[in-house]
């Protein structure tokens, strides 16, 4: 990544968005908000007058399946687990990370300069609202967006 964005830097590249999946749990809450690896730190060292990671939340990863029927029966123990998982945890659709990633490009260069993380809660607020500009200006304010209340799962 850091590669990519020195080469899009030197091409006269001022702003940057990049959507990032994340993992469910994998992050402290304090990194979720702020720079989470060397890459990152390396990509915003380049001096870009927009710099946005955008973390989306990613679907468990399925593994291979195995022949054996007792880590056959891990594996759905473990699946199980998903339906534990907070709402505001869950993966996003694609169409409304776009959504909300091209509302936030549209409205960046209005904003002041500077490097920012979108939790992937935000993404996920974001879905669930109809107005994304309204949730995007506020964000870039630094206004906390209100968290809907989330819809119990259906199953």
């Amino acid at each position: 990544m850091p590669v990519l964005a020195a080469m899009l830097r030197e091409r006269g590249l001022r702003r940057l968005l990049v959507v990032m999946p994340h993992a469910a749990a994998s992050l402290p809450d304090a990194l979720k908000r702020g720079l989470a690896n060397l890459d990152e730190h390396a990509v915003a060292a380049l001096g870009f007058e927009h710099l946005v990671f955008v973390r989306s939340a990613q679907m468990p990863g399925g593994a291979a399946s195995s022949a054996h029927p007792l880590q056959r029966l891990a594996d759905w123990v473990l699946a199980q687990m998903r339906l534990m998982i907070p709402q505001r945890d869950k993966p996003v659709r694609p169409a409304k990370v776009a959504q909300f990633v091209a509302q936030l490009a549209v409205r960046l260069p209005s904003a002041t300069p500077g490097t920012r993380v979108v939790p992937p809660e935000l993404v996920w607020e974001a879905a669930q609202r109809q107005d994304v500009d309204a949730l995007v200006q506020e964000w870039l304010r630094g206004v906390e967006a209100e968290a809907s209340t989330p819809q119990p799962a259906r199953m």
